[in-house]
Formats: structure tokens, sequence, C-alpha cells
């Protein structure tokens, strides 16, 4: 347990830090932002919002550690004795300075690098910095250091072929680099294939066989192009509809049929589209009602048994327009 420090991870927009140990002076309590001083002052970084808060002046980005610690005086005393009767707030600051500089000091000693029982160092799963370069083989080197020793090494001095572990092919063919990497029939035959229809066949895209060729007439969603040709389509079943409201769909066929079964409503596609329904009624037929089309002319739509209707719908820049056709 720490006597005079505090650690926080700060959360987005966050500005207020609880103070949970006693101090003697404000100036006592040092504020680290991700290890960086920082300055009291409402005009700097932070103030004492109250004796135990510490409020930063701007909200924090969040993930910062917040280190709140407590540093008493140690190069002068608070409480010089001179002849004459001395008050109890005389005896406390003098008490309460050596009491704190050694709670501080075994924070210190509990927050630094310790042999542990094997009798190594423990980093307690903290980085080390501001290491100086290494001269010696057993000084500990910086991450930089050893990524420049790495690098080097990889393009300088290592023995040729270079291996696998090393980062190279352990080979002096191309075919013995594909078996030593693992690359297995397929790879080599691929690596080796001296054309791309020889490639396509051996990873199973063959044209004409596994794909489809390239065909200049192959019409596009994107792209403007001139039909010169017809085509067929499957009409799209929509169901019975008893109840509620029907709004067809493009994504469904642009030529869909349904029975009436039932009183319904009609509603306007959602998009932009040309949609024909072939609509009968049975037994059960109700009033189909419309919603929302801007026009809707056409024959009348009766709910006698057997009787057949094609309604010809149009949505375009918002504007919507149905026709009916009775078939009888």
């Amino acid at each position: 347990m720490a006597f005079a420090r505090d650690v926080y991870t700060a959360s987005a927009s966050q500005t207020d830090f609880t103070i949970t140990f006693s101090y003697l002076d404000q100036a006592d309590v040092l504020v680290y932002d991700d290890g960086v001083l920082q300055t009291q002052g409402a005009t700097d970084d932070y103030i004492f919002s109250d004796a135990t808060t510490i409020q930063f002046n701007s909200g924090l980005t969040g993930g910062e550690t917040i280190l709140l610690q407590r540093s008493t005086s140690q190069s002068s005393r608070l409480t010089d004795y001179t002849a004459g009767p001395l008050v109890e707030a005389d005896l406390d600051n003098d008490s309460l300075q050596a009491f704190y500089m050694a709670q501080e000091s075994i924070d210190i000693a509990n927050t630094a690098m310790v042999l542990n029982g094997a009798d190594q160092w423990e980093g307690d799963s903290k980085t080390i910095q501001n290491l100086i370069t290494p001269t010696l083989s057993t000084d500990a080197a910086t991450k930089g250091y050893v990524d420049t020793s790495v690098t080097t090494a990889a393009t300088g001095s290592l023995a040729i072929p270079i291996t696998v572990a090393n980062g190279g092919t352990g080979a002096d063919t191309a075919s013995d680099a594909l078996d030593n990497l693992g690359a297995g029939t397929v790879g080599k035959a691929i690596f080796q294939d001296t054309t791309a229809a020889a490639v396509r066949t051996e990873i199973g895209l063959e044209i004409g066989t596994d794909v489809q060729a390239y065909d200049a007439d192959t019409l596009k969603a994107d792209t403007a192009d001139t039909l010169t040709a017809g085509f067929d389509v499957t009409a799209y079943s929509a169901g019975t509809k008893t109840t509620g409201t029907y709004t067809p769909a493009a994504s469904d066929g642009n030529f869909q049929y349904a029975v009436n079964g039932g009183a319904h409503t009609l509603g306007v596609p959602t998009t932009d589209c040309s949609i024909v329904i072939q609509y009968t009624n049975d037994a059960s037929a109700g009033a189909i009602t419309t919603s929302a089309f801007t026009a809707v002319d056409g024959d009348t739509i009766t709910t006698t048994d057997g009787d057949d209707f094609l309604f010809y719908i149009t949505r375009c820049n918002a504007f919507s327009h149905l026709t009916v056709k009775a078939l009888q």
C-alpha cells in the first residue's frame, strides 16, 4: 500500500483526481501526466479545487497515467526550535515533516526494482526508460539498439544461405527454397509455371471450366449500354394478401403476381422502379385501397372471385403512378 502516492488512469474528458494522503503544503504535492511534471496555476495545468482534489484546467484525452505524489521538503526544516515556549503546531509540523519523509522513502523503496526470490531483478511488468547505449555484453540494451543491430546483422553478416529461422530460405535454389518454406506441390507448380493460363489451371480457375470468360457484352448495373436482344423473366409470387399493407419491391423482380385474399392496402415501392403485378381475386377477396400514390387511374378493382387484373406501377423521382387494367 502506498502512503503518499496515488496513480490513476484517466478517462476521456476527466479533470478531477482525488488526493488520498495528507500533506503540509500544496507545493509538496507533485502531479505527473504520463511522466511529465505538471505546473500548478489557473492558467497552467491544474489547480487545487479543494484540499483533496487536483483539477486539471482542461479535460484529458483518456488513457493517460496520472500520478499524484507527495514530496515533503528534505532541504529545510519547517520548525526551528528557539528559546521560549513551544506550541502544539510547532511540534506537529516538525513531527509530520519527518513522518511524511519516512512514508515517502517507503513508497520509493516499494516502487523501485528489487531482487526477487530467485535473486534476480524484478521489473514488475514495467518498461525501463532512459538507458544509455550498451558497451559490454552484459549491459542492458534499448529496443532501438536491438532493432538496429538485428537489421545490420540481417543485411551484412549472416551466413549464406540464411536459415529460415533467421528470416531466409536456407537454400541455394528456388526449388529447394520453396521446399524449405513449405510451399507444397501446388505452390511450387505455381512458382514454376510460365504462363498465366497454367497458373489459373493450377489453382482451379481455368477459364471456360471453372470461371466464365470475359465477355464485352456483359451488362453492368452502373454502365450505360444498348440492348439488342430481348429477355425472359420468371414472375415472382408475392403470395396471398389478406390484411395490412403490401409494398412491392423491385428487388423481388419487375414482374410479380399476388392473390387478393382479403381487404388490404397497396403501397408505393420505396425505390424508383417499374413493376407489373398480376392480381387474382379468391373467394375471400376484399377491397384493395391504395396509399401515397401520386396518381391512380384505370379500371375499377372488384372483389368478385376469379377476377384478374394487371397493376402497372411506376415510381420516379418521388412521384408515383398506378394504372389498373381489368382482364375480364
